[in-house]
């Protein structure tokens, strides 16, 4: 009777830990099915990429839907963001594990390098005019 449990126990552990491995935001949740089915589909993930872009422009400052200060939707300002963050993040994870092998996750320092890269994401999307509301000091 015990063994007819196990079974059922492991289904429950395997659906808790798919259920806590799932982002917590949208564009978390997006980018997650982005990257973990980009190898098989990477063709129409990337046409639908480039046609809400095109959305976006066409409805740009339009009153089809809410728009924030760029003139483009918060979800659109969301995958952007989250987008050029997994790019940062992988840029410097890529580094990181160039230049000193995957062991050096098991040392602290690596992980302020990411917000570093966090940072980079609003001074770079503020650099290139996408995000309009981010005030840089003057110098």
């Amino acid at each position: 009777m015990e063994n007819s449990q196990e079974p059922i126990q492991w289904a429950t552990d395997l659906i808790l830990q798919m259920i806590w491995s799932v982002p917590q935001s949208i564009a978390g949740g997006f980018w997650f099915i982005v990257t973990t089915i980009w190898h098989v589909y990477w063709p129409f993930i990337l046409v639908g990429l480039i046609v809400w872009t095109i959305w976006e422009l066409i409805t740009r400052n339009g009153g089809f839907h809410y728009n924030s200060e760029n003139g483009f939707s918060p979800a659109y300002n969301r995958c952007v963001g989250s987008g050029f963050l997994l790019l940062f993040q992988t840029g410097t994870y890529a580094l990181l594990t160039k230049l000193f092998g995957s062991e050096i996750y098991a040392h602290m320092w690596p992980y302020g390098v990411h917000i570093v890269a966090f940072l980079s994401v609003g001074l770079f999307l503020n650099l290139v005019g996408f995000w309009k509301y981010w005030k840089l000091p003057n110098f």
